[in-house]
């Protein structure tokens, strides 16, 4: 379990306005919402896609575990953060549960790279503002 509260969608939403063109009430999947999860897709300036899921515990207000997906227009993974336990030690990062996969470098073992600052959905929002800066996809 982590101990970040539920992502505040309507606060992301403001602050990112310059990033994201649309949002969707449901993950990747098509899936929506319901009472444990949080679901949403953040469509971005450049057509590349934030999928959300978070499991929440309620009783203690937090997320359990999450998965944010951020792909391309054409689907392709372009990082994925995840703060789901591994307990196999092959699959453990240093920053366990927080890790990041990247396609460019997936390999058949699908190999986590430590996760020790881009932990909640708003800070993974700054992180892709900052990229489309670098990029000059924003302007």
């Amino acid at each position: 379990m982590t101990s970040i509260p539920p992502s505040n969608f309507k606060l992301i939403e403001d602050e990112f306005k310059d990033i994201i063109i649309k949002v969707r009430d449901q993950d990747q999947n098509g899936l929506s919402s319901n009472a444990y999860i949080q679901r949403k897709t953040f469509i971005f300036i450049d057509y590349s896609k934030m999928s959300v899921t978070e499991f929440i515990n309620y009783k203690e207000n937090c997320i359990d575990h999450y998965y944010y997906d951020w792909y391309d227009k054409d689907k392709k993974d372009l990082m994925r953060f995840h703060s789901e336990k591994h307990d196999n030690p092959a699959f453990q990062t240093s920053t366990e549960p927080f890790h990041i996969h990247s396609e460019k470098i997936l390999n058949p073992f699908h190999k986590r790279f430590p996760n020790y600052n881009f932990r909640d959905l708003f800070h993974i929002f700054e992180l892709i503002r900052l990229i489309f800066i670098y990029e000059k996809k924003l302007v």
